[in-house]
């Protein structure tokens, strides 16, 4: 398609899912499955880098139209590789691993991004700075940018994706209500900033190793779905939707009182009565020896 069909169907679908003028987004995006303009490659990797240029700059733009001046976009900037002992970040200069957009917005002009070494957060527009700056060590919880997101009334946006995929921010509720399946743990890496050094503890939610679940949200999507607190637009067979907050927040809580594994893929017991704390012989790292109960 041309890029004006490209265009009318984009605003369309961000019309249907009530996205207006000073909305404040976070953005979840399959690009391969949303509505673009047909740019022509030659078969060489610089021309297929320049079309997907454009692809993120049409993208971009339709999105900061869409919600004007006073309007904010979040992007996760997530860097996962530099959860190894060791690391050595630089938010400058880190890569975005959670898809090409992310790597072409945090790049942007006046884009600015969350300190943490794993789960940082890109953002431009009114109130980036309120919600990416100033936060604390920890990806989760109290003082990170998540826990600012019901001030400034964040809507979920998720482009050719479905929200129960990239809804990170369920780890934020997860910690708020304290479940036993995760734990925050510190990883040994050092940060940098503006090429000076950060000393802090930096730690995150995370599953326990050799334990085989996941996290699965359809639980969350369906409450959403069920309680009419979702919008959704299909094109092209592809999903997208849109939830805000306050109703994430609500449906989440609800569903972790009723069950705190609501977000993982299988039920199972972690017997913390009969689990050991021992020091490894090659480093100071602890390792957790879990009993596990099958239910």
């Amino acid at each position: 398609m041309n890029n004006i069909d490209a265009t009318i169907i984009f605003k369309n679908i961000l019309n249907d899912l009530n996205i207006c003028l000073g909305d404040c987004i976070m953005l979840g995006i399959d690009m391969s499955k949303i509505p673009l303009p047909l740019y022509k490659a030659d078969l060489n990797i610089s021309s297929f880098r320049e079309r997907e240029e454009k692809w993120h700059s049409f993208v971009l733009n339709i999105l900061l139209e869409q919600i004007g001046t006073n309007g904010t976009l979040l992007v996760p900037a997530y860097t996962y590789s530099y959860s190894k002992p060791g690391s050595i970040y630089n938010s400058d200069h880190a890569k975005s691993e959670v898809g090409s957009f992310t790597e072409y917005f945090r790049k942007q002009p006046n884009v600015i991004r969350s300190l943490h070494p794993i789960f940082s957060i890109a953002g431009v527009g009114k109130h980036a700075a309120d919600i990416l700056t100033f936060n604390s060590t920890n990806a989760f919880g109290l003082g990170s940018p998540f826990s600012r997101f019901e001030k400034f009334n964040v809507k979920f946006l998720c482009l050719g994706i479905e929200l129960r995929k990239p809804l990170t921010y369920i780890h934020h509720l997860e910690q708020n209500f304290g479940v036993y399946h995760r734990f925050n743990k510190r990883f040994e890496v050092e940060v940098y900033d503006q090429n000076k050094k950060i000393e802090a503890d930096w730690t995150a939610l995370v599953a326990y190793k050799g334990i085989d679940y996941k996290s699965d949200l359809t639980s969350l999507q369906n409450e959403l779905i069920s309680s009419n607190k979702i919008k959704e637009k299909l094109w092209n067979s592809n999903n997208n939707q849109m939830a805000e907050v306050s109703d994430v927040i609500e449906a989440g809580y609800k569903l972790l009182m009723r069950d705190s594994l609501s977000f993982v893929n299988r039920k199972f017991k972690l017997n913390f009565d009969d689990m050991n704390i021992h020091n490894n012989d090659t480093d100071d790292n602890c390792h957790l020896i879990i009993t596990l109960n099958n239910l």
